[in-house]
């Protein structure tokens, strides 16, 4: 498995995760609005600081972004200068609402299709404005945790990491929950086996989980081969799969959606123990009980 050697020295532990919970709900985005102060309103209109959220369909007029760039003198892996476009028709996206340096602050990956038929994506910018058809949010606000972005030693470049935080009284029904932040070096498919394990979970639902990887080895859905992805670094803008049950201990698979330095994307079920985190992941994981099970 391939990892990326960073300039500072490696952060302890490798997994921090907490227990939480959360509720969701789901809204259409206003047109016009610019996204990121939109999703922080939002957050605090339910009540809670922090959150994770998924993004389908609508506009972006514009969408303002970058991808993954080589690595530099300073760091391992660094990222493109600003890309833009005046129309876009997202696809999906996923993302973490927290804060920096005490204000609200949110990181976002997404994939769209611009009017010529062709799909880009990465790493979301603060112009980024819902057009006239604005995106819908399935969102989740987080209690007993929360995100907080700050810049880290060992990669040179700002993360979000989970911290406890005193958890408020639910008005509405609550999902458990666990939020994770996975450092560089740590398979993604193996931490989130276990996270879950830790935390007690038999089965789990992999929601909203972004950040980069090493490259990449999926198995390629069109002819179910294994394939690579250029490195040095991909962002994931969609991480989802399941955890479920098996006799040697909980298993995840999980299907994965990243854009390379080139701009270019790759889908597919991500290869156990060969996709190592570059810089940093935030993982969200559902406990799936019988009460949250869907019913027919």
């Amino acid at each position: 498995m391939k990892t990326l050697t960073h300039p500072g020295p490696a952060t302890q532990p490798r997994i921090r995760a907490v227990r939480a919970r959360s509720r969701g709900e789901l809204r259409t985005l206003t047109p016009g609005a610019l996204l990121q102060e939109e999703l922080t309103e939002l957050a605090h209109e339910l009540g809670e600081g922090s959150a994770y959220f998924e993004l389908h369909g609508g506009l972006f007029t514009p969408v303002s972004y970058c991808t993954p760039g080589p690595s530099t003198e300073e760091r391992a892996m660094s990222f493109s200068s600003e890309r833009g476009a005046a129309t876009a028709h997202l696809v999906y996206g996923s993302g973490t609402v927290g804060y920096r340096h005490g204000a609200p602050f949110v990181h976002s990956h997404c994939l769209w299709m611009l009017p010529d038929g062709s799909l880009r994506g990465g790493h979301l910018w603060p112009e980024t404005r819902s057009g006239v058809t604005a995106p819908t949010a399935l969102f989740y606000g987080v209690q007993g945790a929360t995100w907080v972005s700050s810049d880290d030693d060992e990669t040179r470049m700002p993360v979000f990491t989970a911290y406890e935080e005193e958890e408020a009284m639910a008005e509405s029904p609550t999902i458990e929950t666990t939020i994770a932040r996975i450092l560089p070096g740590e398979d993604i498919t193996l931490t989130v086996e276990r996270v879950a394990r830790e935390a007690g979970y038999q089965r789990a639902a992999v929601r909203g989980g972004l950040g980069s990887l090493v490259g990449g080895q999926l198995i390629d859905p069109r002819n179910g081969l294994e394939r690579s992805v250029e490195g040095p670094g991909t962002e994931v803008v969609a991480l989802v799969g399941s955890v479920e049950p098996t006799a040697v201990g909980p298993r995840a698979r999980l299907s994965c959606t990243m854009v390379d330095l080139h701009g270019e994307l790759h889908a597919g079920e991500l290869v156990r123990g060969s996709n190592a985190v570059a810089v940093t992941f935030e993982l969200i994981l559902q406990n799936i009980t019988p009460a949250t099970q869907p019913t027919n």
